[in-house]
């Protein structure tokens, strides 16, 4: 990755977890959202094991793929609970689509 995506990734990381400090401040969090937090922490962790370290495009791909859908889910949790799309969370989830498309490319 270049270092222009790993700004984009620092960036989309802070405006996302910037929500998740300001939901916590109000008391918004549901349990979906916090198992989908979870469950995005875990798939992040296990992409850049597989990607980086094991070098395994094919896990990386099915990772990857697993990681797009749980990021839709969590910005459609996050519309339920506020009734309206929060616009400092969509960077996160086109940055992991971004990342699908790139190991996807070197998969094909």
């Amino acid at each position: 990755m270049s270092n222009i995506s790993l700004l984009i990734l620092v960036l989309s990381f802070s405006l996302f977890y910037l929500y998740i400090i300001n939901s916590l401040k109000e008391d918004k969090l549901s349990k979906d959202l916090l198992f989908f937090l979870l469950i995005g922490i875990i798939l992040i962790f296990t992409l850049a094991v597989f990607y980086f370290y094991f070098q395994d495009i094919n896990l990386s791909l099915i990772i990857s793929f697993l990681l797009c859908i749980n990021n839709y889910l969590l910005i459609r949790e996050i519309k339920n609970i506020n009734k309206r799309y929060i616009i400092i969370t969509i960077p996160y989830f086109l940055y992991f689509i971004y990342v699908f498309f790139i190991i996807l490319l070197k998969f094909l």
